[in-house]
């Protein structure tokens, strides 16, 4: 039996999905730390999510990504009966 390896190939993307609230201490150096992936930046699309947060997340987290185009910032403007997440 032959144990199959997915390998990304160049066409390829890779998605990181980050779910942040109330991480202003926190966030930039996760951030910092997927930007140091040896994983080609074409390739990689990474994704915050600011689920309403009340302190500086989205601040912190828009000056990082500013020159990283493959960072992107999505805020999460509502909740559903009192879900969060």
């Amino acid at each position: 039996m032959t144990d199959l390896i997915s390998i990304p190939t160049r066409n390829s993307k890779v998605s990181v999905l980050i779910a942040a609230r109330n991480e202003e201490n926190f966030i930039e150096q996760l951030l910092q730390s997927v930007s140091e992936l040896s994983f080609p930046k074409e390739q990689l699309e990474v994704l915050i999510g600011d689920d309403l947060s009340t302190d500086t997340t989205a601040e912190v987290v828009k000056s990082f990504i500013k020159d990283k185009p493959y960072m992107r910032l999505v805020s999460v403007q509502e909740s559903t009966n009192e879900l969060k997440g």
